[in-house]
């Protein structure tokens, strides 16, 4: 199985780079801490891109060092930081969040990563102003982050930049509650009657050859089967499969469907698939929206709480792949040992 190829686009300015962020995480961040990971000193190569809230200042070394796991583990050169933040302050005063950015480069400094570059813009917009922390002569103004080569070639993969992480997890969400109410009546009769593991298996593959067929639709039976298979862990887990994950957009736009559609504590299987899919695909995003709802509908999800692990330790998803591979009997890891990370 192989990740997404990344479209390859130059990003030549701190400016260029901020407006380069909402496409980069899939939503546009507020009042958040962002840090995009370089490679190499030489090329500027991004790595992986994570984004969290600004804490209180009692809480900015223990943030730094926290975020110093993940940027580790993604081999990081360098990185940039972009703090952007409506708080008060402007040059020549203090900029917002200042201490956070003096614990990352010094908890950073002690881990062999530089921090290249630290940026602060109050919101992501078109001529928005930036400033630089180190230096008060380095700033300008954000270019229309919905005019740049970037977004244009996410459009062009079919991806899709929110204005909002909220706006993202939105659209997880079902619709009409009184059909919510009716199906989860059907799923726990089912439940009660205990079914057979053999028959949910088969009936997820009979789901899964339609999809390899181009015959991936839900109707309301197929909704509440399929959402009562997916209770066996084995059948569930049956699904991350190499051949599974192979089907792509399809398979993944199968467990959002079938997310939408699946009333709480039921859907948390659904969406557990649907954050492992994505993030497998390389759509971290989306799969943490995804881990969100999940574990909304069951606090104890396993698979949602251990894909949540390995994106807060940095784990790439060739590395994730290798996890769900030696977790399937008799399944190589898809991509191979010693993988390099990808961003997500």
């Amino acid at each position: 199985m192989q990740t997404k190829q990344r479209p390859r686009v130059q990003i030549k300015t701190p400016g260029e780079l901020i407006a380069a962020v909402p496409h980069l995480l899939g939503f546009v961040p507020e009042e958040s801490l962002v840090i995009c990971s370089h490679r190499s000193p030489l090329t500027g190569e991004l790595g992986i891109c994570v984004r969290t809230d600004i804490p209180p200042p009692k809480d900015y070394r223990a943030l730094a060092e926290q975020l110093s796991v993940p940027i580790l583990r993604s081999n990081a050169a360098t990185v940039t930081v972009v703090i952007v933040s409506q708080d008060e302050g402007r040059p020549p005063d203090k900029l917002p969040a200042t201490g956070q950015v003096e614990a990352l480069v010094g908890v950073f400094a002690g881990c062999g990563v530089l921090v290249d570059h630290s940026l602060w813009t109050p919101k992501i917009t078109a001529d928005s102003p930036w400033w630089c922390y180190d230096a008060m002569e380095c700033s300008g103004t954000v270019p229309d982050p919905r005019a740049t080569e970037l977004a244009a070639m996410t459009v062009a993969h079919g991806a899709t930049t929110y204005r909002s992480r909220e706006e993202m997890r939105a659209t997880l969400e079902p619709g009409n509650s009184r059909m919510l109410a009716a199906r989860s009546e059907r799923i726990a009769m089912a439940l009660r009657q205990q079914p057979d593991p053999a028959y949910a298996q088969r009936l997820v593959e009979a789901v899964i050859a339609d999809i390899r067929e181009g015959q991936g639709g839900l109707d309301e039976d197929r909704i509440v089967d399929l959402t009562v298979a997916l209770v066996h862990e084995e059948v569930r887990d049956s699904c991350l499969r190499p051949e599974v994950i192979e089907l792509g957009q399809a398979v993944q736009d199968l467990w959002l469907d079938l997310t939408r559609a699946t009333p709480v504590p039921y859907r948390a299987e659904a969406a557990g698939l649907l954050a492992a899919t994505a993030f497998l695909h390389g759509n971290g995003p989306l799969a943490g929206v995804a881990i969100d709802a999940a574990l909304d509908a069951n606090r104890g999800h396993r698979l949602s709480k251990m894909l949540r692990c390995a994106m807060d330790l940095g784990l790439s998803p060739e590395g994730f792949a290798d996890i769900v591979a030696r977790g399937l009997v008799g399944v190589d890891n898809p991509f191979g040992p010693n993988t390099n990370p990808r961003r997500y």
